[in-house]
């Protein structure tokens, strides 16, 4: 499994050609990016990323497992686009 680190030398490796972004740097801005998209799902219940897929905040009505109770809570949905999943599936 691929973590922050192989997505830092990723976008190091794609952007970073004749240019001084630190691998220090690309980190915070991933860190950023997805604290951003966090707080727009929060704040709007839905965020989408042309090429990349929709992230939708949805009412999600569960059942404790534990004492049977009905439970009513939110959960988030990632939908890819259409050109993810074509790359997925090469």
């Amino acid at each position: 499994m691929a973590g922050i680190n192989e997505l830092v030398e990723y976008v190091a490796t794609k952007t970073t050609n004749n240019k001084k972004i630190s691998k220090k740097d690309i980190k915070e801005i991933i860190h950023t990016t997805m604290e951003g998209v966090k707080e727009l799902v929060a704040k709007d219940d839905k965020l989408a990323i042309i090429d990349f897929g929709s992230f939708e905040k949805q009412n999600y009505n569960g059942i404790n497992p534990k004492t049977k109770e009905p439970i009513k809570t939110k959960i988030i949905k990632f939908k890819p686009s259409q050109k993810f999943k074509e790359k997925i599936k090469k």
